[in-house]
């Protein structure tokens, strides 16, 4: 996984530290927990190459919802729907 690998240890370390103040501070853990996930996935589409969804995002220069739920539905399939 070479430099995906690192960027995802990064991540999951702040889904971890993310995790730890979901009592005292949840709308803020969510928030936070959302956009490191939202950034796994763009991650992820990159790491395989998920032509449509880059060719769009690359078209319109940002990422829609619907580009984060194409990239998740076919990272499904190659991961599984675990």
């Amino acid at each position: 996984m070479g430099n995906t690998g690192s960027c995802l240890d990064h991540y999951i370390k702040a889904v971890d530290e993310g995790g730890s103040h979901v009592d005292s501070e949840p709308e803020k853990t969510l928030e936070t927990l959302y956009k490191v996930f939202e950034e796994i996935i763009k991650i992820l589409a990159y790491h395989h190459n998920i032509e449509d969804v880059m060719s769009r995002v690359e078209f319109f220069g940002e990422w829609s919802i619907e580009d984060l739920t194409n990239t998740v539905n076919q990272l499904s399939e190659v991961y599984g729907e675990e």
